[in-house]
């Protein structure tokens, strides 16, 4: 049994719902590179009703997740309460969030790694933030790349020698860069 088994039931009914979460096939290669990296503290930009939140602190990370989805959010809250996730939720848009970062509490260097999974035509707009809170090895994935709308955000990361990016052909296409 996996985290992905126990948060199944659940994630039958979003999908139902039609609640934007990680396909089954996306979700398991995340969990598989949880396992196998075991990062200590995450970032979380579009967290919706906790779902890939929970896989990605299941190997006992904390876990800094943001939203604008009010309803959603509070989902993520019960999500993340069941599975005993170690959660910071943020309730703001994820640019003007993260332009302050002392506002947040939070550092350079301070996250193992940053997952992007929110309005895809803004996952260029939090590039820039999402490399400044990283470090050396800091790994930068992002979900749904093959949408038309994540095409520039796919073009900078391939393109910026502050990373070494791979993309993968599982579900909607992720992306995975690791800071130089």
């Amino acid at each position: 049994m996996t985290i992905i088994d126990d948060l199944e039931p659940l994630a039958v009914k979003w999908r139902e719902q039609r609640i934007p979460i990680l396909g089954l096939a996306s979700a398991k290669w995340l969990l598989s590179l949880i396992e196998k990296e075991k990062p200590k503290r995450i970032l979380e930009i579009g967290t919706a009703v906790g779902y890939s939140g929970t896989i990605l602190a299941s190997s006992g990370a904390s876990l800094v997740t943001m939203d604008t989805d009010e309803k959603a959010l509070t989902v993520a809250e019960e999500t993340f309460a069941k599975f005993n996730v170690d959660a910071q939720i943020i309730c703001e848009d994820a640019k003007e969030a993260l332009k302050d970062i002392s506002q947040l509490s939070l550092m350079p260097g301070e996250f193992d790694l940053i997952f992007i999974d929110h309005w895809k035509a803004k996952y260029l707009e939090v590039l820039e933030y999402c490399i400044k809170l990283s470090r050396k090895g800091t790994i930068i994935i992002a979900d749904n790349i093959k949408n038309p709308k994540c095409l520039p955000f796919v073009a900078a990361i391939t393109k910026d020698e502050r990373l070494e990016t791979t993309l993968y052909d599982v579900g909607d296409g992720l992306s995975m860069s690791i800071v130089k």
